[in-house]
């Protein structure tokens, strides 16, 4: 059998590979943006399956980041990563999404004082109508603000995992820019993820309010403005604007809030192995290399101008063979690396927290001793009070019996 490697070391190993990059420029960049999510589902259920997903998001983004010679544009281009992962957020973070906004929007519907004309107020000629309006979006981004707080249990652990990962790249890059930090988790969270929601809300509401969302979209659309303005007018010198931001500072809050939330989150280490599952692995292969198939010349143009025709012929050579056992082989013992890689880091886990809880019994035993040794000095002993002896009319020998609060004493 003729040896090919595994088709998940061509795609990543510890780093984008050229094959991954070349996928990612031909097949997310390179289409319309409807056939471009496709290719980011296929992606992602692939790299799920061999327990890549976090690493190669991570390593995705930071070559972005390094790319990205101003730091204020990080993330706010259309680049291939972006598409990636901010489809990966609106995907894993559904259920978020559908709770913030289908509340937010029946609380337009059915509450009084969120009532307000739509109004663009970044145009200066709406300054009347932005003052008049501003009592009910003060209000609502009040709303809007606790609806993203207390529903954050609804986004996966991963994705902040991943952001904050990001977050921490953007530091290194420039270590005294601290400010950037927070414009790229502003840019991440509210001007990639959750503003484009909402001007969708449609997409995210139940059947009912989708049919009534015609009567506040207008408004809908308002608020997000609003938003954009409160995440990206901090230091704007326009008057109108200072004044929109000192009125919606309730806001202003959420979002700080949020970044420290997420600055200081702690992921909890996975006890269970990921990407093991062989029968998902050669599934998502096979369909990887099915949508390959139409784009092989593309991929050959790309990876032979960048001297990796060897790549080239690989892949393939693979996408030829999809029923060929290459495919079973080599992945299987790839897992089986994995698998023993997985167990002695869990071993190793488990070994540091079985000291940690064994430091902390020795401790708590030192702490009860000594408020054994307190409680001792604090109530010396003291001979047992007892009750006079009752008269026995049967001559039988009297017994003493002691008081209650001896009893209770000697207990």
């Amino acid at each position: 059998m003729t040896e090919v490697p595994c088709i998940s070391e061509l795609f990543f190993q510890h780093e984008p590979t050229p094959l991954l990059l070349t996928y990612c420029k031909i097949m997310i960049k390179g289409c319309d943006l409807v056939e471009s999510r496709v290719h980011c589902k296929l992606l992602i259920r692939y790299a799920t399956g061999y327990g890549l997903l976090r690493e190669v998001l991570s390593s995705l983004g930071k070559l972005e980041i390094q790319n990205t010679p101003p730091s204020s544009f990080i993330f706010r281009g259309n680049s291939a990563f972006t598409r990636l992962f901010f489809y990966y957020i609106e995907s894993s973070s559904t259920k978020y999404l559908n709770k913030v906004i289908s509340t937010l929007v029946d609380e337009m519907m059915t509450n009084p004082r969120f009532y307000f004309d739509s109004v663009d107020p970044t145009q200066a000629e709406n300054e009347n109508l932005v003052f008049e309006s501003l009592d009910s979006v003060t209000e609502i981004m009040d709303e809007l603000g606790k609806l993203i707080i207390s529903n954050l249990d609804l986004i996966p652990p991963q994705v902040f995992g991943i952001i904050k990962e990001l977050l921490n790249e953007v530091q290194k890059k420039d270590p005294e820019n601290t400010e950037q930090v927070i414009i790229t988790f502003k840019t991440i969270f509210f001007l990639r993820f959750l503003f484009p929601a909402l001007n969708s809300a449609e997409k995210y509401v139940s059947i009912q309010l989708r049919l009534e969302l015609s009567q506040i979209i207008d408004q809908v659309r308002s608020i997000v403005k609003f938003g954009q303005l409160v995440v990206n007018g901090k230091h704007s010198p326009d008057e109108l604007t200072k004044y929109v931001l000192q009125a919606c500072g309730g806001f202003s809050k959420t979002v700080d809030s949020l970044f420290k939330t997420v600055i200081k989150y702690n992921e909890i280490k996975s006890k269970e192995c990921l990407g093991i599952d062989y029968n998902t692995q050669l599934s998502v292969t096979k369909e990887l290399l099915s949508y390959i198939k139409p784009f092989l010349k593309d991929f050959q143009t790309e990876l032979e101008s960048n001297g990796h025709a060897d790549i080239f012929n690989r892949i393939f050579y693979c996408s030829k063979n999809t029923k060929h056992d290459c495919l079973e082989v080599t992945p299987l013992l790839l897992t089986t690396k994995k698998m023993h890689h997985f167990m002695m880091s869990r071993l190793s886990q488990l070994q540091h927290e079985n000291e940690f809880y064994l430091k902390k019994i020795v401790e708590m035993k030192r702490i009860n001793k000594r408020l054994k040794s307190t409680l001792e000095s604090s109530c010396p002993s003291s001979p047992l009070q007892t009750t006079p002896s009752l008269p026995n009319p049967d001559n039988r020998r009297s017994v003493d019996i002691p008081s209650t609060k001896s009893i209770l004493l000697f207990q």
